[in-house]
């Protein structure tokens, strides 16, 4: 350590090499950093960069602010809330490398923590990342379409149906997949629920996954059994994948396709299975139904929304009396009459939030209406409730509903374990 120096900015080459011959090395720094000081560090054999360079990498020269010599947090970290940098030992991240190629992040994470008999990794973070980047050296290309084709030549069997043009199809379908759900079939004695629904979150392209409840286990488990990859919403698509279930026909009168109700698949399976059952997701419609109910409401009622805020009167019924009358239930019916005053009440409210206020009611009483309608045990009394029902209705919603709705009643209100197994 030298502090002898008259001017640290513009030291001359004579004075550093005097520096660097007579200072003492040091293993270290010291805690406590001085400002208008230079020391010596002693550096690796191995070291291959030059010793300014490693003292710049490090912070371990400090020529004009003691801020610099200290330990700091890493990268654009903010370091009022991030721990100070520590490198992990190489070892570590060695054993990192090696346990990711089988592991996946937490596990080998999990693994290192409680093995490290040196020093554990950073965090799970500085693990997935190492994981990432291991896949990501064992993929095939960085083209999705291009990895799947070479998937395609090294599993047998998994990828049925690729093509590109006109269109993008890939219908997926693993064997042994296919011989459980053959399997289930020639042994079931009750109706097998095959579910039905197209994904749009996982890029430039649909998602149809059809799966079945297996019931030969006590869970009843949902168990994928074929993905369709498309990049139209037409039959075109979906006859892909049913041209491949017509090698099983008994499909058609073993199991019940529930799906949201789209006529592309449900046209293309209509075909392939003349009589399979078909039903509609309750969550789907209800979906569909509130989406109506909102856009129509809107189109109707939105132009007299004005977005400004004025005082509004509401009439509301008040009761004079409050409790009085608990204590006297058996006194004369003429002294318990309840007397009724019509009072008024001025609320600030806006425009918009008294239109909300209407619209949420509008579509809440015919929801409940409808739900309740679905709840029925029989077609015969929902036919009875819907008479008496639709008469509170709106009369867009009423012909909305008897044109798309009422004709397929019969795929929403018949339960499916009360359906019985066709031979």
């Amino acid at each position: 350590m030298v502090t002898d120096i008259k001017n640290i900015t513009s030291i001359q080459i004579h004075e550093l090499n005097r520096i660097l011959e007579e200072s003492t090395k040091l293993d270290e720094l010291p805690y406590d950093v001085e400002s208008n000081t230079i020391y010596r560090l002693s550096l690796n054999d191995m070291t291959k960069v030059t010793f300014f360079e490693k003292c710049a990498r490090r912070d371990l020269v400090n020529y004009r602010d003691k801020q610099i010599g200290k330990r700091q947090s890493h990268g654009n970290c903010k370091s009022s809330t991030s721990h100070v940098f520590k490198r992990i030992l190489p070892s570590t991240v060695v054993q990192i490398e090696n346990l990711v190629r089988t592991q996946s992040s937490s596990t080998a994470y999990k693994s290192l923590v409680g093995n490290a008999t040196k020093e554990p990794p950073r965090n799970v973070n500085q693990v997935k990342y190492v994981r990432k980047k291991f896949l990501r050296q064992k993929r095939l290309t960085s083209d999705e379409l291009s990895n799947l084709y070479l998937l395609s030549l090294e599993i047998d069997n998994y990828v049925r149906e690729m093509s590109l043009q006109p269109q993008l199809t890939v219908v997926l379908m693993h064997e042994q997949a296919e011989k459980n759900f053959q399997q289930l079939l020639s042994i079931t004695k009750t109706p097998i629920t095959l579910y039905y629904d197209t994904t749009f979150q996982l890029g430039d392209f649909y998602v149809s996954i059809l799966a079945y409840v297996h019931h030969s286990f006590v869970e009843n488990p949902v168990i994928p059994l074929a993905i369709l990859i498309h990049d139209h919403k037409n039959r075109e698509a979906h006859d892909k994948k049913t041209n491949i279930l017509k090698a099983h026909p008994s499909i058609g009168k073993k199991c019940i396709l529930i799906s949201d109700g789209e006529l592309s698949f449900k046209n293309s399976f209509h075909d392939a299975f003349p009589v399979m059952k078909h039903l509609r997701c309750h969550n789907h419609y209800a979906n569909d139904l509130k989406k109506w109910l909102k856009e129509d409401f809107n189109k109707q009622y939105r132009s007299i929304s004005k977005r400004s805020k004025r005082p509004k009167t509401i009439s509301v019924n008040k009761n004079k009396h409050d409790d009085e009358n608990e204590d006297n239930d058996n006194e004369d019916e003429n002294n318990n009459e309840v007397n009724i005053q019509q009072t008024t009440l001025t609320v600030n409210i806006s425009e918009d939030e008294l239109y909300k206020q209407m619209k949420e009611q509008h579509v809440t009483q015919h929801m409940d209406d409808v739900l309740n309608l679905l709840r029925s045990q029989s077609k015969q009394l929902f036919l009875i409730d819907y008479e008496q029902m639709k008469k509170r209705w709106c009369p867009r919603f009423k012909k909305y509903f008897e044109t798309w709705h009422l004709p397929h009643i019969d795929e929403l209100g018949e339960p499916v374990r009360t359906l019985p197994l066709q031979h």
